[in-house]
């Protein structure tokens, strides 16, 4: 055990990069040689075990209005997120897997969604449009995009 394995480092795409009349595929991320920010879950994190916690292909960012609430940034083509097709641009994330998001930063947000990839978790969102509270149970993984 604990034979001096080295974790690779990810190489992602900053927020500041995402275009947002057209989300990067997972492929983009993947590839972007740019730094990471914590708000990302598209992407895998080494947990010394050798297995990696992948997240539900989703960005969030601090709502402007209140600090406390986390909004959804943008969703990834072809990723677990954009296959369960209800979680849109703008919603607000309340609880994952029962657990509030309210006040918790970007990078607990992210602790929270990352797991081992084919677990479900399971999300609740409000509706930026109309208030609306709904819940998807998502997958988590990295799919192939539909390109």
């Amino acid at each position: 055990r604990g034979t001096g394995t080295t974790a690779q480092t990810q190489k992602r795409m900053p927020l500041s990069a995402v275009n947002q009349n057209k989300a990067p595929t997972q492929r983009e991320i993947l590839k972007s040689s740019k730094a990471s920010v914590a708000s990302t879950t598209a992407s895998s994190r080494s947990c010394g075990d050798g297995m990696c916690k992948v997240g539900i292909g989703a960005y969030f960012e601090k709502n402007k209005e209140d600090p406390n609430i986390l909004n959804v940034k943008s969703v990834l083509r072809g990723s677990p997120a954009d296959a369960v097709k209800c979680i849109a641009v703008g919603d607000a994330i309340v609880e994952v897997n029962g657990v509030s998001t309210h006040g918790s930063s970007l990078a607990e947000l992210a602790d929270m969604l990352l797991g081992y990839q084919g677990t479900v978790v399971q999300v609740t969102l409000q509706r930026k449009t109309d208030g609306t509270q709904y819940s998807a149970d998502v997958m988590r993984g990295i799919t192939s995009s539909g390109r």
